[in-house]
């Protein structure tokens, strides 16, 4: 896959410089600008107390009442909401909270409903305070707008087309490079780079094909700032399952948490956004994508696979009940396999869906694919092969997928029988 260039610092041979938007505004930077919209996104008392010279209230709890997140139409609804509030969508916007998480959400919605320039004061009110800049009790309010035209930027992707977008990548490079997508879940503090490539609790459970766990908090500066946004995408250019494997960052990013748009969801989406990546919000995160019968991937050990075979199949007298696909190449499969399994190597692997449908017609024709889980496996726990083999999986139809990530090694070391 694509590693992103390195930018921090000096230019190294060869680097892609990537452009950075303007997300972040410095409180010297806005008190010496008075062409921004400025929104306060703290509580009403607070805004009462002090705020900034001609800031306007924005109350994001009647935002979210108003427009609620699991609505498709929120986009819609927020235009309306914000046109009622005066602002238009056409001007330079800059909210501002106490801490990141609010005006991440601000920055969000704002972006969702079609808002084309949006800032965040960095650092937050306090900043603004630690400048001696000035400090207004006068409360403001906008006369009532018609909202301009939505930007064309897309904010928020249905579980749906998410899966879409997931399970049908391009097949040449003549496709449309639009249809990739990758996705980041939120749900754990833990990724795998800081857990030793050990995938984090939540995760393991169970998470959409091919996705990648990422704590969006972790390397925050605190009080309210945003890393450097060079700095940050360098960072997260080497983020990846294991070293040397990292995200593209040439195809969008989906986020995904655990239901609707947490703190870890907007602040992701921020951080991204401030890195020029491409990145959107899975509306109503896993709780929505189960409840629609998504697929479901979950990491299993050797034990949890030997009970599901049971002990006739273990011992080599019973075909496999359910499914099972070896990801190693055929030589490997011959020397020793788990008993019952069938051999997809990397060479048909590559044949997406159609190599799935192939594999599993030929010795479980009978398979109820919505319902009866696939498992498969790779060689160890650096064998990647079971991402890619998901993605097939899930354009198949399976909707259960149990993977043994740690792969033959796993299974050799628990010392269980095996076939040749």
């Amino acid at each position: 896959m694509l590693v992103f260039g390195r930018v921090a610092g000096a230019a190294e041979p060869g680097a892609t410089v990537f452009p950075v938007p303007p997300i972040a505004i410095s409180a010297g930077e806005l008190g010496g600008d008075r062409d921004f919209l400025r929104l306060d996104v703290r509580g009403a008392k607070e805004y009462a107390a002090g705020h900034l010279p001609g800031a306007v209230r924005l109350d994001l709890g009647a935002l979210v009442r108003r427009c609620p997140e699991s609505d498709p139409a929120e986009a819609a609804c927020l235009r309306a909401a914000f046109g009622a509030l005066g602002i238009e969508g056409e001007e330079k916007i800059a909210v501002y909270g106490t801490d990141l998480e609010f005006p991440a959400r601000a920055f969000l919605q704002l972006e969702n409903a079609g808002c084309r320039s949006v800032r965040l004061l960095d650092g937050g009110w306090k900043a603004w305070l630690a400048a001696g800049l000035r400090v207004s009790r006068r409360e403001r309010t906008l006369k009532p707008r018609s909202f301009g035209e939505a930007a064309t930027r897309a904010v928020m992707i249905e579980p749906a087309e998410a899966l879409a977008r997931l399970a049908a990548p391009p097949q040449s490079d003549g496709d449309d490079p639009a249809r990739l997508l990758q996705v980041l879940d939120l749900r754990d503090g833990g990724d795998w780079t800081t857990v030793g490539y050990a995938p984090p609790p939540t995760f393991r459970d169970g998470h959409v094909p091919a996705s990648l766990p990422w704590d969006s908090r972790a390397g925050l500066p605190g009080d309210a700032r945003l890393p450097d946004p060079r700095a940050d995408r360098s960072a997260f250019e080497r983020f990846g399952p294991v070293a040397g494997a990292t995200v593209d960052p040439t195809a969008p990013i989906a986020l995904l948490g655990e239901g609707l748009s947490g703190a870890r969801q907007v602040i992701a989406y921020l951080r991204l956004r401030g890195m020029g990546l491409d990145v959107r919000v899975v509306r109503g995160g896993f709780a929505a994508w189960t409840a629609a019968g998504m697929p479901v991937v979950r990491i299993v050990e050797p034990a949890e696979i030997r009970a599901l075979l049971g002990p006739a199949t273990v011992a080599g007298n019973r075909p496999a009940p359910l499914p099972i696909l070896d990801l190693r190449d055929l030589a490997d499969y011959d020397v020793g396999h788990l008993p019952g399994a069938a051999p997809l190597p990397l060479g048909l692997l590559a044949n997406g869906a159609p190599a799935i449908d192939a594999a599993v017609a030929a010795r479980w024709p009978k398979t109820d694919r919505a319902r009866e889980p696939l498992v498969m496996l790779g060689y160890d726990r650096a064998c990647l092969r079971g991402r890619t083999a998901a993605i097939a999986a899930a354009a198949a139809g399976f909707r259960q997928i149990l993977w043994l990530r740690d792969g033959m090694a796993a299974w050799r070391a628990a010392e269980l029988p095996l076939s040749r």
